[in-house]
């Protein structure tokens, strides 16, 4: 018993309970938070990379069962025809999150993964909750590597404060109750500095690092792996690397780092290249496109039914990155997960720390935080879920945590309890966000509505199974969201209807979601197109949708649409029927209950 209580007090089983007591709060918040705050996937590019995994798991590799236009399009030209019975191959997105989700849901027995798919409930669908738990999980771990980087690089205090400091950022659980993948993207970035504070090291002790440089290369890889702009931290990593070799062996340190990074991407980019004549498939077109531009836009551009590219315009392409630079500078840098932490990270850019590791892994962060900040507002199209700035936010913690307990501890005259006191006031600072957040009212249901609703989506599955017949399509405006609720193959909504008419040359369309997502925006453009009263039953008129959009109160649709019958779900939520796709049991009107 003395020899246990010794352990505990002096010896290795003080830090052992410490670390005990720290990841059961961790734990035991994330749940609490999780709780109050969760609603599920928000976007469709979350979405889209969860029916990823899925496939995965399902033995069809890369793909999706979201029909894009431009993808059908892009791949009949390239001689590859549309077969309604199969899924598309996935060329939006970088494929490592979708890999982490499809290797968890893998090791699941079957019968609970039949069970995390069974009809939602009305507050919930149980399969949200496995991406929750994924991303929690990755948190867990990004929790422990950021403390064992703030450790190695400073002090076990810092550590702690660092630890401290990001468990109570706001914008950091935004990311994780997102569930994009985003915790992810953490990991990897905090293992790149510990693996490379171990080649500083090293370097200074005039030892080998050759295995360390090529894991740097192969972490470099899965960032890009992870999302393709992540893919320039290799960037200020090669620049370190340059200047730490300087000395010698800067071909061999390069070579290793360039080697890691192609071993681990090049079968993708080997991939993607055989499918669509680029290494990030069709994702370099989001260089060219911009969300909010009319002329530029993402969901125009990859909801037409063309093969077409759009083309790279300089000018709008510099202003798109200047813009978010603007934006980086003005709120992002601050309000991206660091907030009290990036001001101590920006002024210790004038200190010298005495580890000269310390001090040369401070400035590699600093140029991974300016090199994200200045690239990706000009590679991203403004629809990314992963924002550079909340998942860099780590290393600036770290680092303004270090430099901060620096500043109050170089002070003799201040004792330990004023010490203490400063510290509770900077995490009281950094925590009042999320304060905020905690004391909000408690979430009703575990998805987000609008434009989301698990149930009703479910129901577009029975009804296609049930009530239609074989070969009809189902397409809505948030094709993902349908898709992963319902478990079916889902039409992107074209944005032009000369488009619908395309997809109707390839799949006849039974039924139509429209949700707040396209329905709560304002379209009078759209019905402007049409010329005037009821000029939409002109039928030598390429159509927009505003004469559909129009019609929805009355329940009415223009003669051109082949979907007839309108069933109002609730407001600015519709399912728009063909008739003809319905059995003949079932073309009486009836109800549906959300």
């Amino acid at each position: 018993m003395q020899k246990l209580i010794h352990w505990l007090e002096e010896g290795k089983g003080r830090a052992v309970m410490g670390w005990v007591l720290a990841a059961l709060f961790i734990v035991g918040f994330s749940i609490y938070l999780s709780h109050r705050r969760y609603t599920g996937p928000a976007d469709e590019g979350t979405f889209t990379q969860a029916l990823v995994a899925v496939s995965l798991v399902d033995g069809n590799g890369f793909s999706t069962p979201v029909r894009t236009p431009q993808v059908v399009a892009f791949l009949e030209a390239h001689d590859v025809p549309f077969d309604p019975e199969e899924p598309l191959p996935e060329l939006y997105h970088a494929p490592l999150y979708p890999l982490v989700l499809a290797g968890a849901l893998a090791v699941l027995p079957e019968d609970f993964r039949a069970w995390l798919w069974e009809a939602p409930g009305l507050a919930a669908f149980r399969a949200d909750f496995f991406l929750l738990a994924v991303n929690l999980l990755l948190f867990w771990l990004s929790c422990a590597l950021l403390w064992l980087l703030a450790r190695m690089l400073f002090n076990l205090r810092s550590a702690w404060v660092a630890l401290g400091g990001y468990l109570l950022s706001v914008s950091v659980w935004e990311g994780v109750l997102g569930v994009t993948g985003l915790p992810l993207l953490v990991v990897l970035l905090l293992a790149l500095l510990l693996v490379l504070n171990s080649v500083e090291r090293r370097r200074r002790e005039g030892r080998k690092a050759l295995g360390a440089l090529a894991l740097a290369g192969a972490l470099c890889g899965l960032l890009f792996l992870s999302d393709y702009t992540a893919g320039l931290v290799a960037l200020p990593v090669a620049g370190y690397l340059l200047w730490a070799f300087q000395k010698g062996g800067r071909g061999i340190a390069v070579g290793l780092l360039a080697l890691g990074f192609f071993v681990i991407s090049g079968p993708w980019m080997a991939r993607e290249v055989a499918l669509a004549g680029s290494p990030v498939g069709l994702a370099w077109q989001e260089v060219a496109l911009r969300d909010g531009d009319p002329t530029a836009s993402p969901h125009e551009v990859r909801n037409a039914m063309s093969a077409e590219l759009p083309p790279l315009s300089l000018r709008k392409t510099i202003n798109k990155g200047l813009d978010g630079l603007k934006g980086n500078l003005r709120s992002g840098l601050w309000t991206g997960g660091a907030l009290v932490f990036a001001a101590f990270f920006v002024a210790g850019l004038f200190y010298r720390f005495k580890d000269p590791a310390t001090d040369a892994l401070r400035w590699l962060a600093a140029a991974i935080v300016v090199m994200l900040l200045l690239g990706q507002p000009f590679l991203d199209n403004g629809l990314g879920e992963r924002l550079p700035t909340q998942w860099v936010a780590p290393l600036i913690i770290v680092f303004g945590a270090g430099f901060f307990l620096i500043l109050i501890e170089s002070t003799a005259q201040r004792s330990e309890l004023e010490r203490h006191g400063l510290v509770a006031i900077v995490l009281l600072l950094q925590g009042l966000p999320l304060a905020h957040l905690v004391l909000e009212p408690p979430s009703r249901a575990y998805y987000a509505y609008p434009p989301y609703s698990p149930r009703l989506m479910h129901l577009m599955k029975t009804g296609l199974q049930n009530k239609f017949y074989a070969g009809f399509g189902l397409m809505a405006d948030v094709p993902a969201g349908v898709a992963w609720y319902s478990g079916e193959y889902v039409w992107a909504q074209p944005a032009q209807y000369r488009d619908f008419d395309a997809v109707l040359q390839r799949q006849p369309i039974g039924a139509l979601y429209l949700s707040p997502a396209v329905l709560d925006r304002p379209f009078f453009a759209e019905l402007l197109q049409d010329g005037g009263k009821r000029a939409w039953d002109d039928p030598r008129r390429n159509f927009s949708w505003g004469a559909v959009y129009a019609g929805l109160p009355g329940r009415t649709t223009p003669s051109f649409l082949p979907l007839q019958k309108t069933l109002r779900i609730w407001d600015n939520t519709y399912v728009l029927m063909d008739v003809r796709a319905l059995r003949p049991e079932d073309t009486q009107p009836s109800t549906a209950s959300p």
